[in-house]
């Protein structure tokens, strides 16, 4: 929906910018969480709605954005961190005139509370309402426009978003509010269709999750119906996270990562993702109903060996880790067959086959062969979003590198016959 697009837009933004900001204050307990989002919602104060997001996920969202701006932001080189100073004061004062033209409103007149896992709680809604407005489209429309010029170039909203300059986009803006039913939102919440709150407990108290609130829509049942949920933990066990020690560095986190895809279960890879992908990935699996595939091990299909890597700086809270080498080596049940593969002076190894230059892999301005890791306050962990996020990123970053890109996986396709 138009609308929340928006809105989110500007939080999402000032969460990509103000990483250094400090975590405001949880609640006591998941029960006083809902309260207190209940409360900011309705006084209809952006800035304090977003006070009660999770730090961890405000600071993931941070990471991903410096990642995906590596690649829509022509200004950002891979040598120099992105610069967060003054973007908290801009988009408060964007958050704040969002504040006077939407009015929010959040009623809970029944819920339950449902204990996932040690400091993680999920409050299901099943007698309520949401409901949004915007009061005055024309304003909104402008504070958008605002907000996405401080953002971006003429130039590059003429690329992203299809129009000559803000004023363009700003008039768009405002006939797509025109539309009917893009200016506001309302739903009841029930038992057939609840809301489903997850509360989780960090270093200051509880917040409410917005991915795990996301990923509980996977299985409702287990929320909403305490027979089903007694027999489902009877079946697959309670949900568990891993937390290993933290890890101090990129390179670090890198080592012990592909470390646990060697030795561990998928359990124990899940803990060396940033929270946020732990929460998302770890209940999406527990939730699928086969959460025996928990205990696969990467180690029995693919042995890794002999990383080496090289770190580049993205933000304060994101780097690239770059592989310099690997040796994979496929079990017969990935592959067909015992293959080896082999990364080392930028060639590419594939069993038997002669060595592929992939020297493109390591282009200085949009290095494709490395992981993602973003530090959220548990540390520095390897990010699976934020990688895929990258190669996807240094591969379409123009046409001439798909085109050569599509040449090497040619080239490997033609020996190995995959």
């Amino acid at each position: 929906m138009l609308i929340l697009v928006l809105v989110g837009l500007g939080i999402w933004w000032w969460v990509g910018r103000s990483s250094e900001a400090e975590a405001a204050d949880g609640a006591d307990s998941a029960t006083d969480a809902t309260t207190t989002l209940v409360e900011r919602v309705n006084s209809g104060d952006l800035t304090s709605v977003y006070d009660s997001i999770s730090p961890s996920e405000k600071q993931y969202a941070s990471a991903m954005t410096s990642i995906l701006m590596r690649y829509s932001w022509e200004a950002i080189s891979t040598d120099e961190p992105i610069d967060n100073e003054d973007a908290q004061e801009d988009i408060t004062e964007a958050l704040g005139r969002y504040s006077e033209v939407v009015d929010f409103s959040l009623e809970i007149d029944q819920s339950e509370e449902v204990e996932i896992a040690h400091g993680m709680t999920a409050v299901t809604v099943t007698d309520g309402t949401l409901s949004l407005e915007i009061t005055d489209e024309d304003e909104f429309a402008e504070i958008t426009g605002d907000l996405i010029s401080q953002m971006y170039s003429d130039e590059q909203i003429q690329q992203n978003f299809g129009v000559e300059d803000a004023d363009q986009l700003t008039a768009m803006i405002k006939v797509g509010l025109q539309q009917e039913g893009l200016d506001s939102y309302s739903a009841d919440f029930s038992e057939e269709g609840p809301l489903i709150l997850v509360m989780v407990e960090e270093e200051k108290g509880w917040y409410v999750s917005p991915v795990s609130s996301f990923i509980a829509y996977l299985n409702r049942d287990y929320f909403t119906d305490s027979d089903y949920r007694e027999s489902f933990i009877q079946r697959n066990g309670e949900f568990t996270m891993a937390t290993p020690e933290p890890s101090s560095s990129p390179e670090e986190a890198t080592e012990r990562f592909v470390d646990s895809l060697s030795d561990g279960s998928i359990t124990d890879s899940l803990g060396y993702l940033p929270l946020a992908e732990q929460r998302l990935l770890g209940l999406a699996i527990y939730l699928s109903e086969i959460p025996e595939i928990q205990e696969v091990s990467f180690g029995e299909l693919v042995a890794l060996s002999n990383l080496t890597t090289t770190s580049i700086e993205v933000s304060d809270h994101s780097a690239l880790t770059i592989i310099n080498s690997l040796f994979l080596s496929l079990n017969p049940a990935v592959s067909g067959t015992s293959m080896q593969i082999q990364i080392e002076n930028e060639q590419l190894t594939v069993g038997t086959c002669e060595p592929v230059d992939i020297s493109l892999l390591y282009d200085e301005d949009h290095p494709a062969l490395a992981f993602a890791l973003v530090e959220d306050g548990s540390g520095w962990n390897v990010s699976l979003v934020g990688t895929s996020f990258n190669f996807v990123g240094a591969v379409s970053s123009n046409a001439e590198n798909v085109y050569k890109y599509q040449l090497l996986l040619d080239e490997v396709a033609e020996c190995t016959g995959f």
